[in-house]
């Protein structure tokens, strides 16, 4: 084995990625294209400089889905973070199966969903609270005494959280005739509204209820602004654009109500043929993502796009 020399370079290029060396290691320059760099850059002056690497500033074993906007989030074992620069303070748990979480800051509030839990954070005041509201029961009714007319009403809850109001339960339908009655709340949640219909109607107002008691609907007849609505399903990401929120479910990309990010319909969404795994908007459509393929929805409005793989 030939013992090795000295070589005198002045300088060094760029670090040589080909398959095989070129057929000298100095150029007519004198500078040496190593095959291998350690740490370091090499700059256009053909001198090596030593890479800074990175520093350790807070220790979260696990961490995950840093996102940064009006403040900087991170997610580690179960846990959502702020962080602030080396402190990370806890601020709500992230429960079900640890997975991405994505998000989107809207009108002072982030946005948060994994495929198993869904939040918004409120940065006025930095509390994590539910994405949408939950649905109450249907009400359980049975008729007493009263001034309704008699005919069949239809009648539906609803709960509202910090001013929010969500979409209705399931539909209790009664019928009674003869002299006018009154219906009985048997299991009014507390704080819920309660909305009926006319005498055969169709269309849930206001109801005013006295005791308990449906005694008819509110003099302003006010209309039931939210049915059908529903909180939205985990999504495994999703992004806001032209008004609404676009969120991947499965096969389904599942779109709020325009301007109501907390609103969701059951009917509203695109179906797909695989499970999707990334949405990200651009100009005039959307795109959509699955682990195989992609799809350009050329459009702004659901009803009018028109889909491209």
């Amino acid at each position: 084995m030939k013992a090795s020399k000295p070589i005198t370079a002045l300088g060094f290029n760029g670090m040589n990625n080909l398959p095989e060396m070129p057929g000298k290691l100095l150029d007519d320059e004198r500078r040496i294209t190593p095959s291998f760099i350690l740490n370091a850059e090499v700059t256009d002056g053909g001198v090596l400089i030593q890479r800074q690497g990175h520093a350790k500033k807070i220790t979260l074993p696990g961490a995950h889905s840093l996102w940064s906007g009006s403040v900087m989030l991170v997610v580690a074992a179960g846990v959502l973070y702020r962080v602030e620069g080396v402190t990370a303070t806890a601020i709500d748990t992230v429960t079900g199966p640890d997975a991405r979480m994505t998000y989107a800051e809207i009108d002072n509030k982030v946005f948060m969903s994994t495929p198993y839990w869904q939040g918004i954070l409120y940065l006025d005041d930095m509390t994590v609270r539910s994405w949408g509201v939950a649905l109450p029961p249907a009400p359980e009714v049975s008729i007493v005494s009263g001034d309704m007319p008699p005919g069949t009403y239809i009648l539906a809850y609803t709960l509202a959280a910090y001013g929010r109001i969500g979409g209705n339960g399931g539909l209790t339908q009664v019928t009674f005739d003869g002299a006018p009655q009154g219906i009985k709340l048997n299991n009014l949640p507390s704080g819920a509204q309660t909305w009926v219909t006319h005498p055969n109607g169709k269309e849930l107002f206001l109801a005013n209820v006295v005791g308990g008691v449906v005694t008819g609907q509110v003099p302003q007849a006010i209309p039931l602004p939210s049915f059908t609505v529903a909180p939205p399903l985990g999504f495994t990401d999703f992004c806001q654009a032209f008004g609404r929120i676009w969120g991947c479910a499965g096969k389904k990309l599942s779109y709020s109500d325009p301007f109501q990010y907390e609103w969701f319909r059951v009917k509203n969404y695109v179906p797909f043929l695989e499970d999707l795994i990334m949405v990200a908007p651009v100009t005039t459509g959307l795109y959509a993502s699955s682990f195989t393929s992609t799809w350009y929805l050329d459009g702004t409005e659901p009803g009018k796009m028109v889909m491209k793989r």
